[in-house]
């Protein structure tokens, strides 16, 4: 499909992407976006990998309470990039909370290690990480001081616990500052 082309689909045959559910939560402003869309409808198209959603879970899941029948999208054909660095550089305009940032950076990283001594200049995918990583919202000491929250509160609190949820809560909400 061309990748410039809006395409109106029923949003029923579409797919969430349950990585975005897990790096990005649900926007404080949830309800005001979903009564935007309920007067203007949706104004910008859904991006689409198959009949997955790279850009625009959030839309979907308005236009599928508000059982809209029909939004607007653009298929992407990149098969280069795996489904979660494609969320990742589609959510790069959105205003994330730290948790977000730190499980961004994680995708990043795992998927195109840089360090000292690593070539960007040879492999485009981990020159375009590293920019990413140059033009970041935060500073490599504070991204430094989110990896060893997360390190030292996985190792008091378990992986997956409610302490820890509620630290990142915290943290996210600058109840607790990482500074």
């Amino acid at each position: 499909m061309n990748q410039s082309v809006v395409t109106w689909v029923a949003p029923t045959t579409l797919q969430a992407n349950p990585i975005a559910s897990e790096i990005y939560s649900i926007p404080e402003n949830y309800e005001t976006i979903k009564e935007n869309i309920k007067q203007m409808g949706i104004l910008e198209p859904l991006t689409l990998f198959g009949n997955t959603v790279i850009s625009g879970n959030i839309r979907l899941k308005i236009a599928l309470e508000l059982g809209l029948d029909l939004i607007p999208v653009i298929y992407t054909e990149d098969e280069n990039a795996t489904q979660e660095l494609r969320i990742v550089s589609h959510g790069q305009q959105r205003i994330k909370k730290y948790s977000e940032i730190l499980r961004e950076y994680e995708i990043l990283e795992k998927a195109y290690p840089v360090g000292k001594g690593c070539r960007t200049d040879r492999n485009p995918l981990k020159k375009k990480h590293k920019e990413l990583l140059e033009n970041s919202e935060i500073s490599k000491s504070m991204l430094a001081k989110l990896k060893s929250i997360k390190s030292l509160s996985a190792e008091l609190y378990g992986s997956d616990s409610n302490e820890l949820n509620s630290l990142w809560e915290k943290v996210d909400s600058g109840v607790i500052k990482p500074s």
